[in-house]
């Protein structure tokens, strides 16, 4: 094995492994804070119409929402809204 496929499975390996634990502290912080399922998923359209499954991490809090929603309810459904990329 070559010195550069070397180093390009080390570090693979070690970035699947801090990624995984990443993940793992999200998981976790979202089950504490909003309680299960922690991923969500949804059925959408794909290429040439067919369908798929799309599994997201959760990051809202159950519940009816019976009017329209305001900034200050932001807040309220989702504490992470600071720390969440826009659109």
């Amino acid at each position: 094995m070559s010195g550069k496929r070397a180093f390009d499975l080390i570090f693979a390996a070690m970035g699947l492994v801090l990624f995984s634990l990443l993940l793992l502290i999200i998981l976790v912080l979202i089950l504490l804070e909003y309680g299960t399922p922690v991923v969500f998923a949804q059925e959408r359209i794909g290429r040439h119409f067919r369908p798929f499954t799309l599994y997201k991490l959760r990051s809202m809090r159950n519940g009816k929402v019976t009017r329209p929603l305001t900034r200050e309810d932001a807040r309220r459904l989702n504490l992470y809204d600071e720390d969440l990329p826009r659109c």
